[in-house]
């Protein structure tokens, strides 16, 4: 990328000396103008300032125009696709905000009296499988998951043993039971289970 940015300079310049030496080859302009020497720039020069300010402005914008702007549209394309990659990832933390059943479209929200949350992290140890590992309300949790361009598998998950909420219940049977993962267009993560369940999360 390098050279062929050095190339198109160097063959910028060759055209801009080229012109230049044009411009001294023909200076029957000059005599016409002699009288009027405020215009020029030393004694014995033909060339009015004004005209080499004007060529020298033009050879400027056309040697480094291109560059800045292909600069510019690759530090854009760079941010953009940064900011996609973090926020469609799966990896991170994330907290579980509903459930949706699918088979009536009715959405269930953590329960007022439930203190605790459905907290996750899906820790990556390959580009397909990777550790799951959270918290419910009252226990702590682990598990595997392999994933594909949207399938999500997680055969078992094990927990800690204290009396579970409804809200870590609705999670738990749901999870073991996964099979497709999106995201939404506010970045929220959904998990699609074979039970007609929806979990959606949002990042922590």
């Amino acid at each position: 990328m390098k050279s062929r940015i050095l190339s198109g300079r160097s063959k910028n310049f060759t055209r801009c000396l080229l012109v230049l030496n044009y411009v001294f080859k023909y200076r029957a302009f000059a005599d016409h103008h002699r009288r009027h020497r405020s215009d020029y720039i030393g004694e014995n020069c033909e060339i009015p300032a004004s005209f080499l300010r004007s060529l020298l402005s033009y050879v400027v914008s056309r040697l480094f125009m291109k560059q800045f702007l292909l600069v510019v549209a690759a530090g854009l394309t760079l941010a953009s696709c940064e900011k996609s990659m973090q926020t469609n990832s799966l990896a991170g933390n994330w907290r579980m905000i509903s459930v949706k059943d699918r088979s009536t479209n009715a959405v269930l929200t953590k329960p007022p009296g439930i203190s605790g949350e459905v907290d996750i992290a899906f820790i990556f140890s390959a580009p397909s499988t990777g550790v799951l590992s959270g918290t419910t309300p009252t226990n702590s949790l682990e598990g595997e998951f392999t994933i594909g361009s949207s399938a999500i598998f997680i055969p078992s998950v094990s927990q800690t043993k204290v009396m579970e909420t409804s809200w870590g219940s609705l999670f738990l049977d749901n999870i073991r039971n996964s099979e497709n993962y999106f995201f939404d267009n506010g970045g929220r993560l959904n998990i699609s289970a074979n039970t007609q369940e929806t979990l959606t999360f949002v990042r922590r």
